[in-house]
This record gives structure tokens, sequence and C-alpha cells, in this order.
């Protein structure tokens, strides 16, 4: 680590890569603070010897001259004078002059960095001593209006308590493992400021951050070549799941449940929907993100993204949980079950969106949902650094933080409330998806059914890769399962086939989970650590002249957790292959890029919607590939996923498609 010392007029900045050369660095501030004792102590006898008690300095090249008046005494009384300690100018001295001649014991020099730090406030220990040897050093009259801001009553307690060179030696004491990342413009930071930063370095735990950045930094990065793909009998796709467990499940008694309307039949598995009906399930939604990609700083899930309704994500989501809770209670009643049905909706914030997502909700009055079954709970955040290992700065007093990653979502768990209530709650599945997916399925029966059918811990969501080179993460095994990134797999099992020619990986991650509640719980113990992974973005940071940079290009590594890293450690793993075209298209970029943009997240929920339309026997305008996707809304409100849309001429359906919010 780095830290700064001043000899002569010289500024000497040392690094030190480990924590022992820290260590090692500390001892050699301690080893000084004895020299200037030593010193010190000499500089009062010579004083004391031959000038018949007064005060004489040292020279620079060692040899002594005579003060100006005074013994030492005198001077002491006046410097204390009002509880407040005079420091005269020191321009010339070397930093060894400058301490303090309190005995070594009460200095506790030789106790660890810890115990210093726990002994008081650092605004207590470094009143007035701003490690900046171009500027005077200032007493306490002398405080800029921004540093007065201290408490003046902890300030003079500071200087009855200790003199002026303990606080410098404490002080650069406990700056040795953060000036590195800040050298450039500490200095120049007013007391408060300094005050800030250091506390928001010991919060966050700076060494442990740099050991993870490490950590990331020296994992082999090299192309994976000896997995498997997931075992057949583990992995169905949506069509083969109607085609199967239709007669399996009515054969065992439990029947199946089927919302026929002319032209159009949704089949979901009735387990799934009794699951729901008696209150056995939550959903939770990674909702961290802003959309600073798409030139907002509102919550992504808040922004509108040009539907004719003006809904935001959050809103169509609200509304799907909203019918879902309908559609199960409707079930419920067909079976003479009377039920009160309420889905629990957890979601997942960062620091950066936790109030305005909830000011988003208040002033939508919850989207028509209970208050009460809507849950926030904040995930953690890291410090960004740059690809020298190097903090980033929000401003010249405040680091650059992300969030931790959807995987932080477990930490963030164990530390809310939010477990007990579920488990008091009788919660069996809990549904895990990304705010930015427009087509996702919210709480879908079939997927819970499914687990339940399969007696799975935990199960994912894919989509087919559209080719061997896109962009998706695949799910595999080796033997676990596990997901590899598009980045990690090898070319030659990027595009190997199987006999049907389809992609033998294949299973694109779309980040949509649904665990057990035991199998969640689990992962919220100490007893489950997962890595973290390096991000290369463009990050915002400022320089000395506090001027906020925006880089186009990424300049910098964000530490983050990834949800599927819990895969390992299921007991019974399925995955559930949907149609991309139904459940998948994310918003993540501006539409000047083209793809997973606002434009196509519209064009994909259009032709979904328009396909709904005809299949409930409505009549639209037939479109080439080429052409813009025919607009056309239909409000979650009115149907789920296709159900419950009821239409027998074009009259009616231009009547539907105009009254439509």
């Amino acid at each position: 680590l780095l830290f700064q010392k001043m000899t002569d007029d010289k500024e000497i900045i040392i690094m030190a890569s480990s924590d022992d050369e820290m260590k090692e660095e500390q001892n050699t501030v301690r080893g000084e603070m004895d020299d200037s004792l030593s010193k010190k102590k000499n500089d009062q006898a010579l004083a004391a010897e031959g000038d018949g008690g007064m005060l004489k300095k040292r020279k620079k090249d060692g040899s002594v001259e005579a003060g100006d008046g005074g013994s030492l005494d005198e001077k002491k009384d006046t410097e204390e004078k009002n509880g407040e300690m005079q420091v005269e100018k020191k321009t010339d001295a070397p930093l060894d002059e400058k301490k303090a001649d309190a005995p070594l014991e009460e200095k506790k020099a030789d106790a660890p960095l810890d115990e210093k730090k726990a002994d008081a406030p650092l605004d207590e220990k470094k009143a007035d001593a701003p490690l900046d040897e171009k500027k005077e050093e200032k007493g306490v009259e002398e405080l800029s209006k921004e540093e007065q801001e201290v408490p003046k009553e902890k300030i003079e307690e500071a200087s009855k308590t200790s003199e002026k060179g303990d606080r410098e030696a404490e002080a650069k004491l406990r700056l040795i493992p953060i000036a590195k990342y800040h050298a450039s413009f500490f200095n120049t930071l007013s007391f408060t400021s300094k005050n800030r930063l250091l506390d928001e370095f010991q919060a966050i735990d700076i060494a442990r951050c740099l050991k993870e950045l490490e950590r990331c930094m020296q994992r082999k990065s090299d192309t994976v070549s000896d997995v498997q793909p997931v075992d057949e009998s583990r992995y169905k796709s949506r069509a083969d799941l109607s085609k199967e467990l239709k007669d399996d499940l009515y054969n065992e008694g439990k029947g199946y449940f089927i919302v026929d309307n002319r032209l159009f039949r949704f089949i979901v598995v009735c387990s799934g929907l009794q699951l729901i009906a008696e209150n056995k399930v939550a959903v939770i939604v990674l909702a961290g993100g802003e959309g600073s990609r798409l030139k907002s700083y509102a919550p992504k899930g808040a922004i509108d993204i040009g539907l004719p309704s003006g809904k935001s994500l959050f809103q169509l989501q609200a509304e799907r949980i909203i019918k879902l809770q309908k559609l199960a209670t409707e079930f419920a009643n067909s079976k003479n079950q009377t039920v009160a049905v309420k889905i629990e909706w957890l979601i997942m914030v960062s620091p950066a969106t936790v109030r305005k997502t909830e000011k988003f909700f208040q002033e939508h009055s919850y989207f028509g949902l209970d208050k009460a079954q809507i849950h926030f709970f904040r995930q953690g955040a890291m410090p960004c650094f740059s690809f020298t290992k190097k903090v980033l700065f929000d401003s010249v007093d405040a680091i650059a933080m992300a969030p931790d990653g959807n995987g932080g979502m477990f930490a963030a768990l164990s530390k809310s409330n939010l477990l007990d209530m579920m488990e008091k709650r009788g919660i069996e599945f809990v549904h895990v998806y990304c705010v930015d997916n427009i087509l996702v399925r919210v709480g879908d029966p079939l997927f819970f059914g499914y687990c339940k059918y399969m007696k799975a811990d935990c199960a994912t969501k894919v989509i087919k890769k559209a080719s061997p080179t896109e962009q998706l993460g695949v799910v595999c095994c080796d033997p676990k399962p596990r997901v590899l990134e598009y980045s990690e797999i090898s070319s030659a099992l990027a595009e190997k086939r199987d006999e049907k020619g389809e992609l033998v990986f294949r299973a694109g991650n779309i980040a949509n989970h649904v665990f057990t509640f035991q199998f969640l719980k689990k992962m919220c113990s100490d007893d489950v650590v997962l890595p973290y992974h390096l991000a290369k973005k463009a990050i915002p940071y400022v320089q000395a002249d506090n001027i906020l940079q925006v880089p186009v290009e990424p300049n910098g590594y964000k530490l983050e957790k990834f949800i599927f890293d819990v895969f390992p450690y299921s007991e019974n793993f399925a995955i559930l292959e949907v149609p991309r075209n139904e459940e998948f298209s994310p918003l993540k970029n501006p539409d000047i890029l083209g793809v997973d943009c606002p434009t196509t997240c519209r064009a994909d929920l259009y032709r979904l919607h328009r396909q709904w339309i005809i299949d409930g026997g409505g009549k639209v305008p037939e479109l080439s590939q080429e052409s813009e996707p025919f607009v056309c809304e239909v409000s979650p409100l009115v149907s789920y996923a296709g159900e419950d849309i009821h239409i027998s001429n074009e009259e009616n359906l231009s009547v539907f498609l105009s009254g439509m919010k």
C-alpha cells in the first residue's frame, strides 16, 4: 500500500503491495516517532544546559541555535492557553521535528493500527492536522468555514487530550491504507471531506475489496472444453411439458386446468395454480439497476419505454401479478375452495435506486396491489476500480460504488427480515427474475408446477441460442450444473450439434429461476460464499478538478456476484426451455444500438399480443418480415398469457384495441 511522508521539502511515495509491507511501513512510521522523541529530548537537554533554560532550535544540518527566548514551561503555557493548541509555522523542518515530545508509552506507538482507530473518531484525533507539506498548518481558530462544521467541542477535547504531534502521527498511520487510492488529491480536501472519505473507506472495508479484485484478476479465464449438456431427463421444453404432464397429472388424480376460448387453449399445470391459490409462492424481482445506458438515471423498472399505455416495466409486472391472483382464485373456486390469494412481491433495489423506486410505487398507489404484499430490500455495493486497480470516485470525497450483482440477493435477504416473513407464511417456492425483461411471466404457474413435478430444488428457464456466437451464457454440467459465460466456452463446443442439427450447448441463460424456499434459505447462510466476477464497464469518475468524466469505452472494473453460482449446490436441478418470442426480450441498450432496446422491446410485445388477438378470434393485418410490427398492446389485467381474449369480429376488435390502457 502507499503512503506519504515528508522529508525536508520532498514528498516521498512508497508502494507496498501486500499487508506485510503495509505493516512494515507502519513500523517505519513508528520508528520515526521514536527518533523524533529522542531528538526532542536532546533539544530540551541542550537548551537547558547551554542557555540557562532558554529554548534552542535544531538546524537542518543537526546543529543547535538559540531560540527566541522563553522556557519550555512558558511556551507550553502559551500554547495551551484557553484549551487551544497554537501551532507555529513549520515550513523547512523535516517531519521528524514536527512530532510531539510525549512519552512513547502515552502515544501507544507499538499498539496495532486497529486499536488506534478504536480510541476515538478521526475528527477527534486530527482536528487541525492536514497532511500537506505545502500548506501552513492551522490552529483551531484558523479553520476554514467548511472545516468548522466539525463541532468545536470535539476539537477542543482533542487539543486537551493529545499533543499535536500525536494527532499527526495517528492521522499518518491511519492514512497509510488509503493514500494509495487517493494520493493525487487527498491533500487538497477540506478537513470535513477528508473525514467523510476516511469513514467511507473504513465502512466498505477497502482491504477486503482489494483482495476480491486481486482474486478475480488471478482467476484463470481459459476457455472450457470438458463440460456436458444437462441430462435430457432434467431438460424439458414448454411444448414437451404440455404433452407429458397433462396425462401424468390427470392420472394421478390432480387434473389440469385449461383456459379455453374458441381458438386459443392455454394450459397451466394445476399444481402451480394450487400453490398460488394457497399463498405458498413468492416472487423476487432483481431491480437494482439504473437506466444510465438509456440516458436515464431513473430505476430501469420505472422508465417509460414508449408503449401506447405509457406503462413502465414495474406496472406491467404488477398487473400480471394482479391477473395471476385472479386466475388462481377462479381455479380454487372451480374446486369449491374459498381463498384470498396474495402473492408476496419482493423487490431488490440498490443504494442508488431505493428511494426512487419506493417513491415511484407510492406515486402510483402500488399499481393496485396491496402495499403490505410489496417488500423492498437493498442489495450491497462494491467500489469501482480502474484498470490499474485504483479506486474511482464519484466526487473528490465520495467513492464510485456499484451494485454487487444479482448474486448479491442472497446476502441482502439474509440481512433483512424477509426470510423470516416467508417462512412464517409457509412459502414453498420463490420465483426470481430480472426487471428488464418486458415479456417475463411473473410467478408463472407452469414454472411452479414444473418444479413441483420434477421435485427440483432449483430450476431455471432457458431459451435456445440463436447462434453459437450469441452472447448468452450456457447452462451445462461439469458434472454439477453451472453457467458458462459465452467467453468461457471453446469454439468447438459452442458450434457442436446433435443428430437433429441443433446446438448441443443451446440452453441460453436468461436469469429466470425458481428455488424452493429451503434451498433459498440455505443459499443465504454463511456456509455459502459466492465468488465475485469482474465486469469491464464504462464508469463515470472525477479527478482532482472534481469535474465528472463520462467515458464511452470501458475504463474500469465492477465487482459482481452472479445468481447462477448457486446452481452447483442444487441436489435436484431442472431446466425448462421456453420460446424466446413469448418470454424473453430484455431492455439493456439505447435505440441507437438497435438491439435489446426500447424499440425492440415494444416490437416483441406487439408481435406477441397480435398473436394473442388472432388466437382469440380477431383479425389483424398481415405483416411481412421487413414491415413495422402492428401496434397492439393488451393489458395484463385483461390477459396474463393470452387467455380471456374473446373477439368475434373486426368491429369488436377495433373497439377492443382503441380502449386498451
